[in-house]
């Protein structure tokens, strides 16, 4: 696949997602977006409450304030962040940690083999990706990675080109 077709892809695949209402179905719950997956409809809605996280983690502040002050009493100085959900929110979360008192001291990148699979996912166009050809056969190629010690080595070293996940290490300032 060219650059060009990739472009076209991607183009006519946001297309199709705005024709078929796919954000507004999102917020919605509509989980007929994922009804070809096979899944129980009950199972999609529940995996569904990450939307509402933003409104709806504020009334947890002071419990997350008290672990995190339990954990520093316990005699923990480090912590790894982890799935924070896109680089759209890196910039909040570095400004939480810093508001906590915490201090970014490494950073860990994983999963880039993961990246160009969802990728693919996309341009094929959710929910029926799975029936892509490449689709599928880049899945079966993730599933032999696992136990691959060379694809093990290959995903380290692409970790810092094309990472899908960014793990913070932190520590309490004293």
């Amino acid at each position: 696949m060219t650059a060009g077709a990739v472009g076209d892809a991607v183009a006519a695949r946001l297309a199709e997602w705005e024709r078929e209402r796919v954000a507004e179905r999102l917020w919605q719950r509509d989980v007929s977006l994922w009804s070809s997956s096979g899944a129980k409809p009950d199972d999609l809605g529940d995996r569904l409450g990450w939307l509402d996280l933003p409104s709806t983690m504020g009334a947890h502040v002071d419990e997350l304030i008290a672990l995190a002050e339990e954990a520093w009493a316990d005699g923990y100085r480090q912590a790894a962040v982890l799935g924070m959900g896109g680089s759209s929110l890196a910039p909040e979360l570095f400004g939480g940690l810093a508001a906590a008192g915490l201090a970014t001291v490494g950073v860990g990148f994983a999963h880039a083999l993961h990246t160009p699979y969802w990728v693919l996912r996309s341009i094929a166009g959710l929910p029926r990706a799975d029936e892509s050809w490449l689709v599928r056969a880049y899945r079966q190629f993730l599933i032999r990675a696992t136990v691959s010690r060379g694809l093990s080595r290959l995903e380290k070293i692409l970790n810092f080109c094309f990472p899908k996940s960014v793990i913070l290490y932190a520590e309490k300032r004293r």
